[in-house]
């Protein structure tokens, strides 16, 4: 089973680079980087990119910003509990992405669909303490990496991905995405009325 989400055909499909493509680290968090991969001209494709975070303390995350270089259609985020053990933090993957590992269940976690983007969590949770996505000490995951490369030429393409934290013994409130999806909804083309 494999774990995804796009939006309409064309959207995040800019194929024009932005003039930055790099983000400086986060002062506290982490930064994930994926390899430079080679995206043939005019092919789709999903990779995914193993990592483990080389942090030693748990975080709360209060902000994601993320830089994807051209023909990068979406980004997600997954944590894992264990490393994924047919892909060892490090590997690229296009065969193997994402899904179900027995117990290891991905966690859906940040996604990305404009070349940059800056997601910063609310700052009161409305009792006056900020809200905070916990990030384990050497938290196991993978990018899951959408790509679509309309031009005649090869591309590199990479993703850029910090996790910026609040400061040590900051009260926080814990906070997590929440996803569903229900597959029995089935609405035909062109449907009108109930």
């Amino acid at each position: 089973t494999a774990l995804g989400a796009c939006g309409n055909p064309g959207e995040g499909d800019d194929t024009t680079e932005t003039p930055d493509s790099s983000i400086e680290p986060p002062a506290r968090g982490f930064q994930l980087q994926s390899p430079e991969i080679d995206i043939p001209a005019g092919q789709e494709i999903t990779y995914c990119w193993y990592f483990r975070t080389d942090t030693t303390e748990t975080l709360a995350i209060k902000r994601w910003v993320s830089h994807m270089t051209a023909g990068s259609h979406h980004m997600i985020m997954y944590t894992t509990s264990n490393a994924d053990p047919n892909n060892p933090p490090g590997t690229v993957s296009a065969t193997d992405c994402g899904g179900l590992s027995g117990q290891n269940i991905p966690v859906w976690t940040y996604a990305a669909q404009n070349p940059d983007a800056d997601l910063a969590l609310p700052s009161d949770d409305g009792t006056g303490k900020p809200l905070g996505q916990e990030i384990v000490a050497g938290q196991h995951g993978y990018l899951q990496m959408h790509y679509n490369n309309r031009t005649d030429v090869a591309i590199k393409a990479r993703v850029t991905l910090n996790a910026e934290a609040h400061e040590a013994g900051v009260a926080f409130t814990k906070t997590a995405a929440y996803v569903t999806f229900n597959n029995s909804i089935n609405i035909p083309p062109n449907a009108v009325g109930d």
